[in-house]
């Protein structure tokens, strides 16, 4: 794959695994392929960025896909994902960018109630929270970083935010309109998730 659309594929694929982490039917041996797939794919991608032809690279990246698609066909997916589904099926937004996009900003939504869960994976990119962590990854890999880029209109914020707590899925903390359409408006322009 050409390394934008392994950055991006990747960050969808870690989609997967933080949603596994905190997933209402996660369980121990689940929980700890999330973190290995996480642990993969960041270690693959850094180096596919710098070296799209290293094959190990590559095999780590795949391997990690592998587990977090593992991960998926297992426990049930969250909010991230809600909001995704929104924004491709409503708003005709390219896919694996906006899983790039969202992912940050839907973790660090989660940071606080699923704290435990998410601890471990903060501690293995670095960072303070998972959505700090998730963000500066991102952005080293060079990911799009905000939905304006990839063809969000602003004046449409407010309807995905009506349809994404219209019939939410299940997530960790409750899913309120006003900070859903906060977490969208941090995620329009790219802000960087601040930590609680």
């Amino acid at each position: 794959l050409p390394v934008a659309l392994s950055v991006t594929s990747g960050l969808n694929a870690i989609a997967h695994a933080v949603e596994a982490r905190y997933a209402r039917e996660r369980n121990p041996l689940i929980s700890l392929l999330a973190l290995e797939a996480v642990r993969a794919l960041s270690f693959g991608l850094e180096r596919i960025v710098t070296a799209p032809r290293d094959r190990l690279a590559r095999s780590d990246a795949l391997y990690g896909a592998w587990a977090a698609g593992t991960c998926l066909g297992s426990v049930g997916m969250a909010l991230h994902h809600k909001i995704c589904h929104v924004l491709g099926g409503t708003f005709d937004l390219p896919h694996a960018e906006t899983h790039a996009v969202i992912l940050p900003h839907a973790a660090a939504y989660n940071d606080a109630a699923a704290a435990e869960q998410l601890a471990p994976l903060a501690a293995m990119l670095g960072a303070s929270t998972a959505g700090v962590g998730l963000y500066d990854l991102s952005r080293k890999l060079g990911a799009p970083q905000t939905l304006a880029g990839i063809g969000m209109k602003r004046g449409d914020l407010d309807r995905a935010a009506d349809e994404i707590v219209a019939s939410p899925y299940w997530n960790p903390r409750p899913v309120e309109r006003g900070a859903i359409r906060e977490l969208l408006e941090d995620a329009f322009v790219g802000k960087r998730p601040e930590p609680e």
